[in-house]
């Protein structure tokens, strides 16, 4: 719903990658997990599949590459992912993040911690809401959910919270 009055490439980063399509990593950034043959996909209501591509979770981020070498990746902080689960309801057994919009465009705006693109700010969510957009992760066979879950709890895991989307202390249970 969040998503409507953005486009795409407005929300999600683009992964700078190096010739042989890898993300390029920051100084002390590391590959928790890579993943060949990842769907990429948004909303389980109505599943919108930007195809099959790599996956890498790094100590920092979470970033996926088209296989095809044409079109855009994506690129997602940690900061922004708020939750993920294994989600056995979609034709593939999938892992489903849910990537708080508003932290996702803080980080590209200037004096957030990404890079200085423009300006952005989420779209309003309604009474109490945090704006999020549904990302699935697909593999190709399922055996690698149980990985691809475990390295974004890793990725969590290096990358808490100090405070939760109200404001308050994050709790971990």
């Amino acid at each position: 719903r969040a998503l409507r009055s953005l486009g795409m490439a407005q929300v999600l980063g683009q992964p700078a990658v190096d010739e042989s399509g890898d993300p390029v990593l920051a100084e002390g950034e590391e590959v928790l997990h890579a993943l060949e043959d990842v769907t990429l996909g948004f909303s389980s209501a109505a599943p919108a599949a930007m195809g099959e591509g790599k996956l890498v979770i790094t100590s920092r981020r979470v970033v996926w590459v088209p296989l095809s070498g044409g079109g855009s990746g994506v690129e997602v902080p940690a900061s922004s992912v708020m939750l993920h689960a294994v989600n056995a309801d979609l034709p593939r057994v999938s892992v489903t993040c849910q990537v708080d919009l508003e932290a996702l465009l803080r980080h590209a705006s200037p004096g957030g911690e990404g890079e200085g693109e423009e300006a952005k700010s989420a779209p309003p969510a309604g009474d109490g809401d945090v704006a999020t957009l549904e990302v699935i992760l697909a593999p190709r066979e399922e055996p690698h959910v149980a990985g691809l879950f475990s390295a974004l709890s890793t990725l969590a895991s290096l990358n808490p919270d100090d405070y939760g989307p109200l404001g308050g202390p994050t709790v971990a249970f």
